[in-house]
């Protein structure tokens, strides 16, 4: 199979197509090549299998638009930006290949640094390229600016050559489902005085670490269970751990809450970790369809739309290793035993057939802003499409009783009680 490398008289062009070993032209080929990588704005050309970068991406992404985009999904962006502190992250398809920086960086400023690159990348529609983030002393980071036709050294060539043979062969051959796949979960809750209805810190009853902790602010809880083959496994990991956590309490008078928000100004998370499996964008745009999407239908719609004002919006991911990232966009889903039995299961089944699920609308931000806004009328127009794709999965027929809790919520517009004790609901 043959690929050219398209781009508009770039020297960094010419480089990547001689580390790749490919042609590089900066006319439409006369003849139209399996494979068509656009290195920056070219003209309008498509391979005959598989075009990365495609010129359609690259057209959509002006100053303006990205400004839009990026105010939709909450993501900072200051283009004129004048930090001293930057961080360049080059990326090809959920891969972080190279990060250039003259700053020492905390471990913790790294990692958001990194996530909010991987994040912009990701909803730019882009394949590859390199995204640059200020990493201000306190706050967020911010993104400044990405480039989808970077300057590239010849030793920076030769690190995206690699990585993009192994994209081009991964997009043209049919993958095998990933083998020893590990599902974890750090799900999050809070602790609410049922008298007086205040919150009660977490840090009152639990340390940092360990299986049962709190996390950075210390108001919030949550369990960190061992990393399990299997969704049952995990849930059953989970309920052992819920079981020790009324054990600290059970002589107080509190409530075990989880949700998206149970109190104002504390979004909480149910962030799922995928093991033994690298992240891909293909990967991550199904779990956006076919995880977010039904958790947020059986969501408190109010707490929900404040919550995404923080965090956990579309494509919300943390890249812990090359074999293991952290899926951060899903609110808790601690509710009850059958929602996190589906939500476990509904993970599994996306990691072992991703490959297979259409997941392309969440990328128009129009429909985007539709999920932010809390707009549940929309996507349950969206959801008889995105089930019957799950449905004709190989292996769906083994987890249909497992899902069928979450299906009976959307069927019949119920949202989840984010004022009840999950206790009562797990049986403790």
């Amino acid at each position: 199979m043959d690929t050219i490398l398209l781009h508009a008289h770039r020297r960094s062009g010419q480089r990547l197509a001689d580390a790749l070993g490919c042609p590089h032209m900066t006319s439409v080929p006369s003849e139209t090549p399996d494979t068509l990588i656009c290195f920056g704005r070219t003209a309008e050309a498509q391979g005959r299998l598989l075009t990365l970068n495609p010129v359609s991406v690259l057209q959509d992404f002006t100053q303006q638009q990205a400004l839009r985009l990026y105010r939709i999904h909450n993501v900072p962006f200051d283009h004129r930006g004048s930090d001293r502190r930057v961080l360049t992250v080059h990326i090809v398809d959920g891969r972080i290949i190279a990060v250039q920086t003259r700053n020492t960086l905390t471990a913790s400023e790294r990692k958001k640094a990194l996530g909010t690159a991987m994040r912009a990348l990701y909803l730019s529609g882009a394949d590859f390229g390199a995204v640059k983030v200020a990493v201000p002393v306190r706050g967020y980071p911010r993104l400044l600016s990405i480039h989808l036709a970077p300057n590239l050294t010849p030793r920076l060539a030769r690190i995206y050559a690699p990585a993009l043979r192994e994209l081009i062969v991964e997009r043209l051959t049919p993958s095998p489902a990933p083998e020893n796949l590990l599902l974890g979960a750090d799900p999050e809750f809070m602790l609410q005085h049922r008298r007086t209805g205040k919150m009660i810190a977490a840090r009152r009853h639990f340390t940092p670490q360990g299986s049962i902790g709190c996390d950075q602010r210390s108001v919030i809880g949550e369990v960190r269970p061992q990393p399990q083959k299997s969704p049952r496994e995990l849930t059953d990991t989970i309920r052992r751990l819920l079981l020790r956590v009324h054990r600290r309490i059970a002589r107080y008078p509190l409530r075990l809450v989880a949700g998206s928000q149970p109190f104002p100004q504390f979004p909480i998370g149910g962030h799922i970790h995928f093991g033994n499996v690298p992240l891909r964008f293909r990967f991550l745009r199904a779990l956006d369809h076919y995880l977010l999407i039904p958790l947020f239908l059986i969501e408190c719609t109010a707490t929900a739309k404040q919550r995404r004002r923080y965090y956990g919006g579309i494509g919300d991911v943390r890249v812990k290793s090359s074999i293991h990232f952290e899926y951060r966009s899903p609110a808790s889903w601690l509710i009850n035993p059958e929602i996190t039995l589906a939500t476990f299961t509904l993970a599994q089944l996306i990691a072992t057939h991703f490959h297979n699920l259409p997941a392309t609308f969440l990328h128009n931000p129009a429909i985007a802003r539709q999920l932010y806004l809390g707009n549940k009328t929309y996507f349950r127009e969206q959801w008889p499409g995105l089930r019957q794709s799950l449905e004709a999965l190989p292996s769906y027929s083994t987890c249909t009783a497992d899902l069928q809790p979450l299906w009976q919520m959307i069927d019949e517009g119920r949202e989840w009680d984010e004022k009840r004790d999950i206790r009562d609901a797990w049986g403790i």
